[in-house]
């Protein structure tokens, strides 16, 4: 079977199909971006890296894991906390 197709219907292909690539880009993007900037509390940092609450309290009391307070509670950035992971 032979397909022929016109110069402008390429084109046109061709623009659905780079709209359609973007789109899907653009959620994995976003997404990626979403999660790298997001704020974790001590329960979703633990259960994040697979420890007890009592050793992220002991981190952060020492000093020695990255985080921010908001009002009185803990927060995390996963960017931040990513950055901590490799390098250690």
């Amino acid at each position: 079977m032979k397909l022929e197709i016109e110069s402008q219907d390429l084109e046109t292909l061709a623009d659905i199909l780079a709209e359609k690539v973007f789109a899907k880009l653009k959620i994995l993007i976003f997404h990626q971006d979403y999660n790298n900037n997001q704020l974790m509390t001590v329960e979703q940092l633990a259960d994040y890296l697979h420890v007890e609450k009592h050793w992220i309290y002991q981190h952060v009391h020492a000093q020695d894991i990255p985080y921010v307070k908001v009002g009185a509670k803990l927060r995390f950035l996963k960017s931040e906390i990513d950055k901590w992971i490799k390098k250690r």
